[in-house]
C-alpha cells in the first residue's frame, strides 16, 4: 500500500535505496527475523552490527533511510508499533 504521494525520488536515489535494502533484507534473512515489516530491535541490531564491520555513520544513517522509505511505502502504518513509527 502506497502511503505518501509526495514527489518520487530520484532514479539514482531509489537504486541506492534498494541497495541498501538488500543489505538489510540479507541481514535479516540470515537472523531469521522479519525484513518487512522490521522490529526496531532487529533495525538496532543491524546497525550495530554495521557499526562493528567498520561502516561509516554516513553509511549507516543511509541504509537506516531506506529501510525507513522501504516502510513508508509498504508497511499499513495501522500495523505499525508507535515504537517502531518513532524510529521510522
Amino acid at each position: 500500500m502506497l502511503l505518501s504521494t509526495a514527489r518520487a525520488p530520484a532514479p539514482a536515489t531509489v537504486a541506492s535505496y534498494m541497495r541498501r535494502w538488500k543489505q538489510w533484507a540479507v541481514f535479516a534473512e540470515f537472523h531469521q527475523i522479519d525484513d518487512l515489516p522490521a522490529d526496531p530491535s532487529h533495525v538496532a541490531a543491524f546497525a550495530l552490527a554495521r557499526v562493528d564491520s567498520g561502516v561509516s555513520v554516513a553509511t549507516i544513517e543511509a541504509n537506516l533511510s531506506a529501510i525507513r522509505w522501504i516502510h513508508r511505502r509498504t508497511t499499513d502504518v495501522r500495523e505499525v508499533s508507535a515504537e517502531a513509527r518513532h524510529l521510522l
